[in-house]
């Protein structure tokens, strides 16, 4: 009896230096500050994806916005990629003490303060009106059957890598939802350049015969106020010609402006 309960008090010591992996590490203030800086980062990204978050960066210019275009794309991989690193060490590393510390260390909280700002300033970016406007003028012409509108491409300019931009314009009618009218007329691809120029919407069959149909009731003074227009912005390997309606452009990843 003696001799198998002094086995298993020299066995116990022997597993426990084998242990691999040493949780507690990561309760220590270093260990912690990288997992929340694991956690957050990797979190942004889901949210990022999942939300509007990379168009809207891409519109707005200023170095705060370079900043967070930079973390979006590249810069949260770097955090989580050392930060993984960190935690690997830890756990690999011989068994810490924890120490009890009245304060918050000093890495976690500059990791959170980074993170409210950050997060402050996308939703001020989300939410601030375009500081130019984008379609600067807006028109019907008769003559070639067509909408016309002049862009502002100075204020979306930074979306020219990855999209081209498209017009659409209808007619406005209160028994029928704009977004689901198959009346819209909708225009071909541009290339968005830097600076004034004119893009066209080529009127569809439909969109003549109730334009036409408004002529005869209203007479032809009352058709520049009824037309409305549009435009979004579709990657530059997207189908525009399955787009008939305004409720297909997400179909096929454009953006409205």
């Amino acid at each position: 009896m003696m001799a198998t309960k002094s086995g298993t008090k020299s066995v116990e010591p022997e597993l426990e230096r084998k242990r691999l992996l040493h949780w507690r590490n990561l309760l220590t203030p270093n260990g912690l500050t990288s997992t929340v800086s694991l956690l957050l980062s990797v979190i942004w990204k889901i949210v990022s994806v999942g939300s509007n978050l990379e168009f809207v960066l891409t519109l707005k210019n200023g170095r705060i916005f370079q900043l967070l275009r930079f973390f979006d794309r590249t810069g949260w991989l770097a955090i989580a990629f050392v930060a993984f690193l960190i935690i690997v060490y830890y756990l690999l590393s011989e068994e810490m003490k924890r120490r009890p510390k009245p304060k918050i260390n000093l890495a976690t909280l500059v990791v959170f303060t980074l993170f409210g700002v950050l997060l402050g300033a996308v939703w001020g970016a989300n939410n601030a009106p375009p500081a130019i406007r984008t379609i600067a003028e807006w028109g019907i012409d008769g003559a070639q059957e067509s909408c016309t509108l002049v862009i502002n491409g100075q204020s979306i300019f930074t979306l020219s890598e990855k999209y081209l931009l498209v017009g659409a314009c209808g007619i406005n009618d209160p028994l029928v939802d704009p977004n689901n009218d198959p009346t819209t007329s909708v225009g071909v691809p541009f290339q968005i350049k830097d600076g004034r120029f004119k893009i066209g919407v080529h009127w569809s069959p439909l969109f003549v015969q109730k334009l036409q149909e408004r002529i005869h009731a209203h007479g032809p003074n009352s058709v520049m106020g009824d037309v409305w227009h549009q435009i979004f912005v579709v990657p530059k390997d997207a189908d525009v010609s399955k787009i008939h309606i305004l409720s297909d452009v997400p179909k096929v990843g454009g953006k409205f402006l």
